[in-house]
C-alpha cells in the first residue's frame, strides 16, 4: 500500500463537517478526493483529530437517537419499547432452509 498523503488541517475540518451532516467515512473521503486509509492513518497519529472524529461520531449518534425517539413519540410507540435504529440494528432472524425453499 502506498504511503498516505499528508493533508492540511482544512481538509480534516472539512472531513469532520461532512461526517457531522451524516456522510459516511467513505462518502466524506470520496467528496474530498482522499483515500479512506489516509484519514484512518491521520486518525491513528493525530490525537486531536481522533478526539474530534470521536466527538463528531458521538454527536451524530445522539442526533440519530433523538430523531428516532421523536419519530416514536409521533407514532405513539411506547416509551418502554427499544428504539428502532434502522435496518440491521436489531436481532437477526433466520428462516430454516426447509421453510425458505418451500420444502416440507
Amino acid at each position: 500500500m502506498a504511503a498516505p498523503r499528508l493533508i492540511l488541517p482544512e481538509h480534516k475540518a472539512r472531513f469532520l463537517d461532512l461526517l457531522a451532516v451524516g456522510l459516511t467515512v467513505a462518502s466524506a473521503c470520496a467528496e474530498l478526493g482522499v483515500a479512506r486509509h489516509t484519514m484512518y492513518w491521520h486518525r491513528a497519529r493525530d490525537p486531536g483529530f481522533r478526539a474530534a472524529w470521536d466527538a463528531t461520531a458521538a454527536r451524530r449518534l445522539e442526533a440519530r437517537r433523538g430523531a428516532v425517539a421523536g419519530d416514536r413519540a409521533l407514532s405513539g410507540a411506547g416509551a418502554g419499547a427499544p428504539p428502532d435504529l434502522g435496518p440491521g440494528s436489531g436481532p437477526r432472524t433466520t428462516v430454516p432452509r426447509s421453510a425458505a425453499s418451500g420444502a416440507s
